[in-house]
């Protein structure tokens, strides 16, 4: 019901509220064990513009995460597990519609690293994720 959790209601522009995560559950990939993270949003209305009659909200949200991730890998053949932890900020822009309650565009970024295991031995993984979701008209 509520696309930027209830604490997103009755804001003004400039306004920021806040949303944390406690171990929520989440699968890497098909076959994986479950991984889980904490994580605390911060959002913010950057601005409310007209466009065709309709009000669209622009609403940045910045998520600092802890992930205790686990992912099965097909490795030459062979099914491993690689486990560690990663920390980094998740970066997302948003373009909502708010006479419809639709979401129009979603803009993410997010950088996180952190040292694994695989097979006892242990590296550091930095991970960057991209994705860019539009509704089509």
């Amino acid at each position: 019901r509520y696309p930027f959790d209830s604490g997103g209601v009755n804001v003004a522009v400039g306004d920021k509220w806040f949303h944390d995560y406690s171990s929520s559950k989440f699968y890497v990939n098909m076959g994986s064990p479950p991984s889980q993270f904490t994580s605390r949003n911060t959002f913010t209305l950057k601005k409310i513009k007209e466009k065709r009659g309709r009000k669209i909200a622009s609403v940045e949200m910045r998520a600092d995460y802890e992930i205790e991730m686990r992912m099965a890998i097909d490795f030459l053949g062979e099914r491993r597990l690689m486990a560690g932890h990663a920390t980094g900020p998740l970066d997302i822009k948003f373009k909502y519609d708010i006479d419809s309650g639709r979401m129009l565009k979603v803009k993410a970024i997010g950088n996180f690293s952190g040292d694994f295991v695989m097979d006892d031995e242990i590296f550091h993984v930095k991970i960057f994720m991209r994705n860019i979701s539009k509704k089509v008209q």
